[in-house]
């Protein structure tokens, strides 16, 4: 099951973190948004792309070590 359950866990978490991602830098670094200052632009936009591959591996590793104590 762990097999079927961790790249379901991946992809969910994937397209959260790519739907919040995306909001969040729209807002800050975005055309409209502009909140941070422009010396800040690229290290956001470096921070958020490595949020979006960082926390899904994260969760489907947690998904896949929770799953082998649970069988």
């Amino acid at each position: 099951m762990r097999h079927v359950f961790t790249p379901l866990a991946y992809l969910a978490a994937l397209t959260l973190t790519a739907i919040a991602m995306s909001f969040a830098i729209l807002y800050l670094v975005g055309p409209h948004g502009g909140v941070l200052p422009a010396v800040f632009y690229l290290p956001m936009l470096c921070v958020g792309w490595a949020a979006i591959v960082v926390l899904p591996v994260l969760f489907a590793r947690w998904m896949w070590r929770r799953l082998k104590v649970m069988s």
